[in-house]
């Protein structure tokens, strides 16, 4: 399974398949069904992206939100995984997310 491709380049990493309209060449908008005129098709913020990482939705607390980072920390931990490079991938994810969630609530 090769890596998906954003539309935005090498600059965003989709992992997660937030972009699975923008694989084959095709917009969001298209794979959706929606006309290249819909407003609705954007691209997600990187508050957004984080929290969708988190599986959160505010409001929440630092405390909270400190106890779903170590929650994933564990899950994802390339240490849990032999290794993995995928979990190591994830874990990166997972630290930037948390970064940008503090940032954004708690700053």
């Amino acid at each position: 399974m090769g890596q998906r491709h954003s539309p935005f380049g090498e600059r965003l990493r989709d992992p997660f398949g937030f972009y699975n309209g923008y694989a084959n060449g095709h917009g969001a908008h298209r794979a959706n069904g929606h006309n290249g005129s819909d407003r609705a098709a954007r691209a997600v913020s990187a508050c957004e992206q984080a929290l969708a990482v988190f599986d959160i939705e505010p409001p929440f607390t630092e405390p909270r939100l400190k106890a779903r980072y170590k929650v994933l920390v564990k899950e994802h931990h390339p240490d849990a995984h032999g290794g993995d490079k995928a979990a190591e991938e994830k874990l990166k994810i997972i630290n930037q997310a948390y970064a940008t969630l503090k940032a954004s609530y708690f700053s």
